[in-house]
């Protein structure tokens, strides 16, 4: 089939994070039923006042809506495998010798007629003409308008398809979407829950709502106050570039003399700006801690500052952003030991230090691969499959530690993939893990050198990581000591 009846997930996960960023329902194909159905479920002004504005508002709606597309999607997935039938025998179809069309004709009538009369195939405009047998051998034009008009009759039936499976679905998507913005902010609200810890939990609810399952995740993510070198080093995989990807920002400090006619005091109101010299104090402190920096930069580069307004100055604060040479930020790539000697503590560490990421990945729009290595790998494209995150929380930990293959699935989607050049790569690992062969640890020095930043986090005590603190940007480490059983 030549048209696309349905997108990609990231598709529309693009849809739906501009409508949350901006407010803006995007109608990007117009041909597209699930596109025309999120586009009247956007503006529904009900859903306009409790989404747009709010940040666990628009971390519910996604989620939820998401958990919809996923599903229509895969259903469509499965109808579009069931076609593949009719695709391959159209090629065949259209090679057929003239004495197979004059068999043939008839029976393939019929079965295109019964499959897909209800879509638009005139079976008996074909059976009128194909009965003028020299037509048949001869006018080559209408055999291959027949098959044409058998693709856009398969087209408009999984078009169909896509129309009523949203239709059936879209009452119980509306009432869950109803009921979850209304009582999960209540509930936040009363059990008094840190909204960034929320977002990253709910984020692992696939979109249903399940007070004991949230809880079990909220554990998870509280374990990043514990644990503060989980925020350091996820801060470093969400380094922030600007637009261009040129730069990395920062912030200098100081203070210059300058006597004019009249004192600092003399400040005529507040404003909103870039001016570092007049910047008020609430912005310094975004501006200083790492958890909030990315808001303070957001806010810089968009002249969203608040400073001073003011006549003159006799003492001026000297503040500046310094550049420093930067390659365009990449997606993240985090490999995570799924041995046995991670079992326990370190595992659940593994797994905030995950979400964690997947916020960051959320909020910087950055594509994320996860990959989990012990003796086999199991790599995962976050962005593409929602569930697959969660069947990997579900798999436990066995086997022994080989980085070997872990390695060269990181090098092949840095080769094979140019959405994943310039990544940032973090490994959650114990760090028991026995050196690769030469070639590797060369090619992790040759990423490095162009702007692949490789970042570790141990978890636990071996010295075995000293052998492989030369291939990494940096290290953290959480010295956990496991219990021992007697």
């Amino acid at each position: 089939m030549g048209d696309n009846v349905f997108q990609e997930y990231s598709f529309y996960m693009r849809i739906l994070r501009r409508y949350v960023d901006t407010g803006i329902a995007e109608l990007q194909d117009e041909s597209d039923a699930l596109n025309i159905y999120l586009v009247t479920l956007m503006n529904h002004p009900l859903v306009k006042v409790q989404v747009l504005g709010d940040e666990v508002g628009g971390a519910i709606f996604t989620n939820v809506v998401m958990r919809f597309v996923h599903d229509i999607i895969d259903k469509m997935k499965f109808k579009s495998q069931l076609m593949q039938s009719d695709i391959r025998q159209m090629g065949e179809v259209i090679r057929w010798t003239s004495r197979k069309k004059q068999d043939g004709w008839q029976g393939l009538l019929n079965m295109i007629g019964a499959k897909c009369g209800d879509y638009g195939f005139d079976k008996n405009f074909y059976k009128s003409v194909f009965n003028q047998s020299e037509r048949l051998n001869t006018d080559k034009t209408m055999w291959e308008k027949m098959i044409i008009d058998w693709n856009q009759a398969l087209i408009e039936k999984m078009k169909k398809e896509v129309s009523d499976s949203i239709e059936q679905k879209k009452d119980d998507i509306e009432k869950k979407l109803n009921s979850y913005l209304e009582d999960i902010p209540k509930y936040i609200e009363k059990e008094q829950i840190d909204k960034r810890e929320f977002k990253q939990a709910w984020g692992m609810m696939n979109g249903s709502w399940s007070t004991s399952e949230f809880q079990r995740f909220l554990k998870i993510v509280h374990l990043q106050s514990q644990y503060p070198q989980i925020i350091k080093i996820t801060n470093k995989m969400g380094r922030i570039a600007d637009e261009e990807g040129t730069q990395w920002m920062s912030l200098a400090q100081g203070t210059t003399q300058k006597i004019e006619h009249s004192s600092r005091s003399d400040i005529l109101g507040v404003t909103i700006g870039n001016d570092l010299n007049a910047m008020m104090a609430t912005e310094m402190v975004y501006a200083s801690d790492e958890e909030l920096e990315d808001i303070f930069l957001k806010r810089y580069v968009s002249h969203r500052l608040q400073v001073f307004r003011y006549k003159s100055e006799i003492m001026k604060p000297v503040r500046q952003m310094n550049a420093t040479k930067m390659i365009r930020r990449g997606p993240m790539i985090v490999c995570i030991d799924t041995s046995a000697s991670m079992i326990g503590r370190p595992e659940k560490i593994s797994y905030s230090v995950l979400l964690r990421i997947l916020a960051i990945a959320n909020l910087q729009k950055r594509p994320c691969f996860l990959i989990g290595f012990s003796v086999s790998i199991n790599p995962i494209d976050v962005s593409s499959d929602p569930n697959a995150v969660m069947d990997f929380f579900s798999k436990s930990t066995s086997g022994e530690t080989n980085a070997k293959r872990m390695l060269e699935k990181t090098f092949e989607l840095l080769e094979n993939n140019d959405r994943y050049m310039n990544a940032d790569i973090l490994w959650v690992t114990d760090f028991r893990i026995p050196m690769p062969d030469a070639s590797q640890l060369i090619k992790i020095q040759q990423y490095r050198a162009f702007g692949t930043c490789f970042y570790g986090l141990q978890i636990g005590i071996s010295k075995m990581v000293e052998e492989w603190q030369p291939y990494f940007d940096e290290i953290e480490q959480i010295g956990y000591i496991p219990h021992r059983l007697y």
